[in-house]
């Protein structure tokens, strides 16, 4: 990702759709006899993107997977996954891409704004989908949108834990 000339401009971002491509929570053998509410949940986030450049389209396809923990931070043996994919339209998206050969680089200030809204919408997924659950609402940390620009396909630790008050 690399700073462009073109000025990443909100108004001209257009969340067209998104999907949520799978979801599915796991639970151990040890969990579903002795059913424990977790104390705080892990989360791990990895995101991939993808570029149609004549259609202006932005694709990302973000993977989030929680993980309950007792207080301890030993792992309660409950685990939920989502995979959801949005699609962004952005007017200028011409401007803030550089094609070199085969290789496209997306303005990192375009890659922060556009993985921070998809980041947010699924805050409001996941707390969403989680209540009822034994995640009880699971609420994603705030997290800085630039340290999902270089986030890998595979999900990884953010380092924040969420604890239940």
């Amino acid at each position: 990702m690399t700073n462009t000339v073109s000025q990443v401009d909100p108004d001209k971002i257009h969340l067209i759709g998104l999907r949520l491509l799978g979801a599915n929570y796991e639970s151990s053998e040890e969990f579903l006899k002795n059913p424990v509410l977790p104390a705080r949940t892990n989360v791990k986030i990895g995101q991939n993107t993808g570029l149609n450049l004549e259609k202006n389209l932005f694709v990302v396809k973000m993977e989030i997977i929680l993980r309950g923990l007792h207080n301890d931070d030993s792992e309660v043996g409950l685990t939920a996954r989502y995979l959801i994919e949005f699609a962004f339209t952005v007017d200028n998206l011409k401007e803030l891409v550089q094609i070199q050969g085969d290789t496209s680089t997306i303005d990192s200030r375009l890659a922060a704004t556009v993985l921070g809204i998809a980041y947010s919408t699924a805050r409001g997924i996941v707390v969403e989908r989680t209540q009822g659950t034994f995640f009880n609402g699971a609420i994603l940390p705030v997290i800085n949108p630039v340290s999902l620009v270089n986030a890998t396909p595979e999900p990884q630790d953010t380092s924040a834990t969420t604890e239940k008050t």
